[in-house]
């Protein structure tokens, strides 16, 4: 047992229910079923002050009894759990560990309001990009990785050949002495290009964490190319404050790194206006985007605080008669439809006030959570933790936000900025998490790194692709 009789993570076996340990939440993303309808459980990353991580599982029967309290970031002392060794068939494990931790019944979670500086705020298993040959096509360990984001490509959408509608994003990632090929799908890949338009830093590192490597050989590779691509599990991070992100940057400027022709499909400057200015714009504005620093002053109480959609098409659904069903796909029914936030706020600056819409991806980006799965008539009250915090936003103009002079708002992309929230004296234990930008699931978290002050090389800015309104997914 270690101080305050808990047991490192490194001691926990199987037999015994009697542990205790003290624990920072890293990752958390849900479990859904090999068919993709309803939910198995909540999936969660955990560390303790040995620098060893376990997988935790929160079976869906009792979600609702600990969602809250196992928030990105937190820091928890968990008891009265059962210990698991990993069976052979199961595969793809977020970490390289024998075992995992299963909640039950009669586990408790008690969430500390104060922080522990022994335990780290994350940490990583990184696998040299020059080694992953080695461990491509192996099906048992998912792998951390971290390079620059060399090249991107803009979003695609296609048809798999199960008929199905799937989006992918393709990007290369080098270290100076090797570079690999990644494809995102879906989600992820959603959340990844929008990740780039509010990214501060060029080049970019990114950091992969429990991707799935494979390897493939065409007719114009006499090699096996190997490729990285996500899994529920996987979530990256651009940016990140992380002593190895560091270092790589601190490398920039070596001769290894010539080679390399930086260029991203971000767009070459997004205006930033203050809200004075936002309220004044000219038509030649409509379907733009810009760029607002603001403090969110007050999630406004409303009763549509969350919507549904359909899980094939991704469009909003809504209840017919109790039962859901979509008129896009045929009128079929959806059992188990997509539950998303849909927030409305009212935020500030110096110049004046406006309300802003923040859909699911904005607002699971800065609460860290998906909106609750159990029917709640009334708005979770862990979302009036954001106010009173300061955000950098992007928000896109509509046609009438300049011809009706609606000053209500649509978010396409926001993250916190710390600095600026912890001068108003917010106490850490009004945290929402150690870094409000990070998310559930597959997710990403940006933070600005402009503190460190090194020098980048320029980089080619490649004009955004443009992409209609209706194909965009809420």
């Amino acid at each position: 047992m270690t101080t305050r009789n808990y047991h490192n993570l490194v001691d926990l076996c199987a037999g015994s229910y009697n542990w205790n340990i003290k624990v920072r939440v890293i990752r958390s993303w849900r479990g859904v079923s090999k068919q993709g309808e309803g939910f198995k459980g909540l999936n969660l990353l955990f560390l303790d002050n040995q620098d060893t991580r376990i997988h935790g599982f929160v079976p869906g029967n009792i979600i609702d009894k600990h969602e809250m309290k196992l928030l990105e970031g937190n820091i928890c002392s968990i008891s009265n759990f059962s210990v698991k060794d990993y069976k052979t068939e199961e595969k793809f494990r977020c970490i390289n560990s024998d075992k995992q931790i299963i909640f039950t019944t009669y586990t408790n979670v008690k969430t500390f309001h104060e922080d522990d500086v022994l335990i780290a705020k994350n940490i990583f298993d990184f696998y040299d990009l020059g080694d992953l040959s080695d461990i491509a096509n192996q099906n048992v360990f998912l792998t951390d990785v971290i390079g620059f984001i060399e090249k991107d490509l803009p979003l695609a959408n296609l048809i798999n050949k199960y008929g199905q509608q799937q989006t992918q994003i393709k990007f290369t990632i080098v270290d100076g002495r090797n570079s690999v090929n990644v494809t995102f799908w879906d989600s992820l890949a959603e959340e990844f290009e929008a990740a780039l338009y509010v990214a501060q830093e060029f080049p970019i590192v990114i950091i992969i964490a429990s991707a799935k490597i494979t390897s493939w050989q065409g007719t114009n590779h006499p090699t096996p190319q190997v490729e990285i691509s996500n899994v529920t599990a996987t979530k990256f991070y651009m940016n990140y404050d992380y002593h190895d992100v560091a270092n790589l940057r601190k490398m920039l400027r070596q001769p290894m790194f010539v080679k390399y022709s930086f260029t991203t499909q971000a767009e070459e400057k997004i205006e930033t206006l203050s809200i004075a200015e936002l309220r004044n714009l000219g038509i030649n504005y409509i379907e733009k985007e810009v760029i607002c620093q603001i403090k969110l002053n007050t999630v406004l109480e409303t009763t549509y605080w969350n919507f549904y959609q359909c899980p094939s098409c991704y469009k909003e659904i809504e209840p017919v008669e109790g039962l859901f069903k979509c008129y896009r796909c045929a009128d079929r029914n959806v059992p188990y439809p997509y539950k998303n936030w849909k927030l409305s706020v009212e935020a500030e600056d110096h110049s004046g006030r406006i309300e802003i819409v923040l859909m699911d991806r904005e607002a699971r980006t800065i609460l860290g959570i998906y909106a609750p799965t159990k029917n709640e008539e009334n708005m979770p009250s862990i979302v009036k933790l954001l106010e009173n915090r300061y955000y950098t936003v992007k928000l896109e103009i509509k046609r009438s936000n300049i011809e009706q002079k609606s000053f209500t708002y649509v978010a396409t992309g926001i993250y916190e900025n710390p600095a600026q929230t912890n001068e108003t004296g917010i106490s850490e234990t009004q945290n929402l998490n150690e870094s409000a930008t990070e998310t559930s699931g597959s997710g990403y978290h940006l933070d600005d790194f402009s503190q460190l002050n090194f020098q980048s090389p320029d980089i080619k800015l490649k004009n955004k692709k443009k992409r209609s309104l209706g194909n965009k997914k809420k």
